[in-house]
């Protein structure tokens, strides 16, 4: 059942023996009290999953083959406070593919949010606001400005996966980058 709200009224009609709830159900709409009490009990458990937006670096297009600008990129976007806002906590960030207590942990460095950063970096590797052009960055490649502008592809049935991108997508916008 693709629909979220549809597949909890199913689970409390008994139609379903268990379900998993989004982050923002478990959190703020599945309450003591509620037809899905009733049936049914939450329970938190740690998951040992992670997502992550990738950058095509392989020098294919102009934007994300300069380490600057894919660390730009990362400071750009406030991902605490993504984690906050859109998974009510329930969700840590990352700091590799395997969980912080996994035989296998490596750490990698969190890159913090910090604007200033961002917009610095990107001012480094050529992609400048040109104030004529609208606040976006430019960049001149080949005699001619290039404005830094991509499209993202997310799967069509997540829902938070288009949440988290409309707020990197303003986060970028902060640092003159269309996305």
């Amino acid at each position: 059942i693709a629909d979220a709200s549809v597949l909890v009224q199913s689970f409390c009609k008994q139609d379903l023996d268990e379900v998993r709830l989004t982050a923002k159900q478990f959190a703020t709409q599945i309450l003591p009290g509620s037809d899905f009490a009733k049936v049914g009990s939450k329970i938190w458990k740690p998951q040992w999953s992670y997502s992550y937006l990738s950058w095509n670096m392989d020098g294919s297009n102009p934007f994300f083959g300069d380490v600057r600008v894919r660390r730009a990129l990362a400071h750009a976007c406030n991902m605490p406070q993504m984690l906050k806002d859109l998974t009510y906590g329930l969700s840590a960030q990352s700091a590799g593919i395997f969980a912080r207590n996994s035989p296998w942990f490596t750490p990698v460095e969190l890159i913090q949010h910090d604007r200033k950063r961002a917009a610095a970096l990107l001012d480094e590797a050529g992609w400048i606001i040109d104030p004529e052009r609208d606040g976006w960055r430019h960049k001149v490649i080949d005699g001619k400005p290039v404005k830094f502008e991509f499209t993202v592809r997310i799967a069509s049935s997540s829902q938070l996966q288009a949440d988290f991108m409309a707020v990197i997508q303003q986060d970028l916008k902060r640092v003159g980058i269309d996305a």
